[in-house]
């Protein structure tokens, strides 16, 4: 079974980088199994990939992959990954991968298969070629009925240790994000002069989470919410931005303005519109008990690059 390929695109102008849109469609049946791979494969994958391959197979059924995986490695796969969804739906779950294995297996949930292959700016290395990969239909071992969407909070106790905020401290430096590489980043700005005072993070089709010490001293009449945006001091870089306007607001009620404790506000939209660069982030399942003390985390916005020096 051959995929249906979307167009792929090459677009360069002066002083432009390149960017490559690919990916695929295919329904198969029960013995079909069909291919696919990055682009350019067996040579080096290109930077600016945003490649996304979907299938679908009679109910009682899953989808098996296999692939030679060979993406550049990085910490938490967070530069060039291969992303897969367990339900098939990229937008309940995912999982990402990266790095070297030339028997690398993943069977889906469901009858349903979706990937997604990311690339940043630049990404040329002749050591990496991508992937090549099959996609078979094989029978279900378990009930075909699809599993419930969890959108409960994490059961994180009455004790939680993490999250503690210090004293002075800024994320600082870092580097430029990719265009709507963090497609669920919003930005909170003032009506009445555009200033942009604050970050938040969409966890849901219509609400957002930010901190309370941002809302406290506003009302939500005077706030505009700024989703699928990225250079924020100009309008031309993407028209996939969205402004909505705040229904609602709740600020944690032992929010402590002095000690900055329970620092946390929840924002409902207006509207919402999805698109391509607007969509929520994943939260843990309720019966995720890990405080992910340790862990290795992404911070994300449009605060300062340099603080005291820094």
């Amino acid at each position: 079974m051959a995929w249906v390929w979307s167009l792929v695109l090459s677009v360069a102008s002066l002083g432009v980088a390149s960017a490559q849109f690919c990916g695929g469609q295919a329904n198969l049946n029960i013995g079909q199994t069909t291919y696919f791979n990055s682009p350019q494969y067996p040579y080096p994958y290109p930077g600016g990939l945003a490649c996304r391959w979907i299938a679908n197979s009679p109910p009682g059924t899953t989808l098996e992959l296999n692939c030679d995986l060979n993406v550049a490695p990085s910490n938490d796969c967070t530069q060039d990954r291969f992303s897969v969804s367990p339900s098939g739906d990229l937008n309940k779950d995912y999982k990402y991968f990266c790095g070297f294995d030339k028997s690398f297996k993943f069977e889906s949930n469901t009858n349903k298969f979706d990937a997604y292959f990311a690339t940043v700016w630049p990404s040329f290395n002749y050591q990496y070629q991508g992937f090549q990969c099959s996609l078979k239909v094989v029978p279900s071992t378990t009930n075909p009925t699809e599993p419930p969407v969890v959108t409960e909070s994490p059961n994180t106790g009455g004790d939680c240790k993490c999250g503690k905020k210090v004293a002075g401290n800024r994320i600082v430096g870092g580097q430029v994000a990719e265009l709507h590489e963090w497609r669920w980043q919003a930005a909170l700005r003032l009506r009445e002069d555009n200033l942009q005072f604050c970050g938040a993070t969409l966890i849901a089709d219509q609400w957002l989470l930010t901190a309370a010490h941002c809302m406290v001293n506003f009302q939500t009449s005077s706030v505009i919410v700024s989703l699928g945006e990225h250079d924020k001091n100009t309008g031309s870089d993407t028209t996939a931005t969205r402004h909505v306007g705040i229904k609602h607001s709740i600020i944690h009620p032992n929010y402590d303005t002095t000690t900055q404790e329970n620092d946390i506000a929840l924002l409902e939209l207006e509207s919402y519109t999805s698109n391509t660069a607007i969509h929520p982030i994943c939260l843990p399942t309720k019966n995720v008990a890990s405080t992910f003390a340790g862990s290795t985390g992404t911070v994300t916005g449009w605060g300062t690059t340099s603080w005291q020096g820094q």
